[in-house]
């Protein structure tokens, strides 16, 4: 796994993360990262509590 530069791929989950309501969806964006970092952005997101999260 790549720790330094973001992918075109990873920018990409980081903005359907961020127009998601559902968990499930980033729990799978976070499989498919690319890099630690869009890791830890993505769990960052994830664990908003500001969102209102879909059941």
């Amino acid at each position: 796994m790549k720790k330094d530069k973001q992918t075109a791929h990873n920018e990409e989950l980081i903005e359907l993360a961020y127009s998601t309501t559902y968990r499930s969806s980033i729990r799978t964006m976070i499989q498919e990262a690319d890099t630690e970092r869009c890791h830890v952005t993505l769990r960052g997101i994830m664990n908003d509590a500001d969102v209102d999260w879909e059941v």
